[in-house]
């Protein structure tokens, strides 16, 4: 009995553009590198640029062979594009709070 968490992502057009629903063990035949926005670590360290990502989070991927790719929280538009064009899927952490510049950079991506 499979037990795995379903994933529901998104084939470029080329590969027919569908929706595919597929095990978290199938992941890697669909996203071979992940980005992850990375989480501001709060308003004191914030200020000293200290951001992370959940190591559970990594690990998830890493057990599946996902390559993870941290994007900076805050980054500009110009470095969105950069990763953007590296990566073939998005992780957005949850968290109890959001800061703008991460909300902002989630937004844009969304854009892409």
């Amino acid at each position: 009995m499979d037990v795995s968490p379903q994933i529901q992502t998104h084939l470029p057009a080329q590969q027919g553009g569908t929706v595919v629903n597929a095990s978290a063990c199938d992941i890697k035949k669909f996203i071979k590198r992940v980005g992850i926005i990375v989480m501001p670590s709060g308003p004191i360290k914030k200020k000293k640029g200290s951001a992370y990502i959940t190591k559970n989070n990594i690990d998830w991927f890493d057990a599946r062979g996902v390559e993870v790719i941290p994007i900076p929280y805050n980054a500009s538009p110009a470095t969105i594009r950069y990763y953007f064009k590296r990566i073939n899927g998005l992780y957005m952490q949850g968290g109890p709070g959001y800061d703008i510049s991460y909300i902002k950079t989630c937004k844009y991506f969304l854009k892409l």
